[in-house]
């Protein structure tokens, strides 16, 4: 639309060009607007990078500045480091965005090529990978386009000016700024159950395969996290095929550095109670830093660890206690059976110690370690001599034990059989 403007009157002397019909010719307002959608970008590795989208309104940008401070820096702080002074011209700024639409085109055709018989396909997904990508294009006016820049490094991008066909500078709306850093990250540091030292016993008290009020041993394990500060780690621990999820917030490092941090390394613990019986994993699901990146790692050594807790093999004499003692004939021998009660397969063999002490002074006394056969549940005893017999504890491959009543049985020796004759003369009638 071109408006006209007529201007009468005398010209008193003045200009006579101001006299007669104008033609004025007004254009609309050009604007862009540096990360429109408030989006958190993180480069995964030194390698890569991310396209920060720039919001443009009536403009078709010829020229685009951009500056890269480093981070690190706190306000009213010296900036450390060196600032870098980026410009776009028209062939640069087509470029990215032909790179861009043919890495989309290739994540679809990648996505139509999914194998639907796979168990780990899911449809929605597909759709989900669809409206990410198309959403912010469906939701741009007829007078809005999208242009990108691409950033390798971490830093703080600050748009300085878009310069526009007409060679007019475009307006810059807020924010000016967006931060690129390193993505966070979390992983166990190595220790013994990264080692295969990953078999725990139950503590006293643990007899099911779910956590209970009982409380169990407790594990150590220290994290490696790296990002801005304050950082935030969600993870979750699985027992027995249940899941449940916990978060720990305000992961913070050196606080005398300013208020724009720079990505940090620390190390933090995770103290876990391993309250059942059972397998036990815990694994790092994500990590957000201060500016609302998150990445979730791929299932790992680095970022899981399980630990299979065993149940604690206990033992009893059988059919054989206080009141109820094993008899023994002189000269032959009796069977005591000591049975288990609880135990993990994984455990066996079992080593159950039994102390004999006889009850008269022509024998002599003696400890043993009996061991489990194979499968069986009870372990044999011959008893020769009289006398009493206590287990005094169990052990499994892994795991000590606990020994139940009864734990002693007396072993009592009959006497021979004997008879009394008497004589008695017959009388004769």
């Amino acid at each position: 639309m071109v408006p006209t403007f007529g201007l009468f009157g005398t010209n008193d002397g003045g200009d006579p060009h101001l006299l007669g019909q104008h033609t004025v010719r007004m254009s609309p307002i050009s604007t862009a607007q540096l990360n429109p959608y408030a989006e958190a970008f993180c480069l995964e590795t030194p390698g890569s990078a991310v396209l920060v989208p720039i919001l443009l309104n009536n403009t078709t940008p010829i020229g685009i500045r951009y500056s890269l401070i480093p981070l690190g820096h706190g306000e009213g702080q010296e900036i450390i480091g060196k600032v870098e002074t980026h410009d776009l011209n028209a062939k640069d700024i087509r470029a990215t965005e032909q790179s861009r639409e043919e890495s989309l085109e290739l994540t679809r055709t990648n996505a139509n090529k999914r194998d639907v018989n796979d168990p780990e396909y899911d449809e929605y997904d597909d759709d989900e990978e669809e409206d990410s990508t198309e959403s912010s294009a469906n939701a741009l006016q007829k007078s809005q386009t999208l242009a990108h820049v691409r950033v390798t490094k971490p830093g703080t991008l600050r748009l300085e000016r878009v310069l526009d066909s007409a060679d007019v500078d475009a307006r810059l709306a807020y924010p000016l700024e967006v931060v690129i850093a390193p993505c966070p990250k979390a992983e166990f540091v190595p220790d013994d159950t990264s080692r295969g030292d990953n078999i725990r016993c139950a503590a006293p008290g643990v007899v099911s395969g779910h956590k209970g009020s009982t409380p169990g041993e407790d594990v150590n394990f220290n994290l490696d996290i790296f990002g801005v500060p304050p950082l935030s780690l969600r993870w979750y621990e699985d027992v027995n095929g249940r899941r449940e999820y916990f978060t720990v917030e305000g992961i913070v490092g050196d606080q005398t550095r300013g208020i724009s941090e720079a990505p940090q390394k620390l190390q933090i613990p995770l103290t876990v109670s391993l309250g059942a019986i059972g397998s036990h994993t815990y694994s790092l699901e994500h990590v957000i830093d201060r500016y609302g990146n998150s990445l979730m790692p791929p299932l790992s050594p680095k970022t899981t660890r399980t630990i299979t807790v065993l149940r604690r093999p206990s033992v009893s004499f059988k059919k054989c206690g206080p009141g109820r003692p094993s008899s023994l004939l002189i000269g032959s021998e009796t069977q005591v059976a000591i049975t288990t009660h609880s135990f993990d397969p994984l455990d066996g063999v079992w080593d159950v110690g039994v102390r004999y002490t006889p009850s008269d002074k022509k024998h002599k006394g003696w400890e043993k370690q009996l061991k489990t056969q194979g499968g069986a549940k009870d372990i044999t005893l011959r008893a020769t001599t009289p006398g009493e017999y206590t287990i005094l504890g169990v052990k499994g491959k892994y795991c000590d034990g606990d020994v139940l009543s009864p734990e002693t049985c007396k072993v009592v020796e009959m006497p021979l059989p004997s008879a009394e004759i008497e004589w008695k003369k017959i009388h004769e009638w």
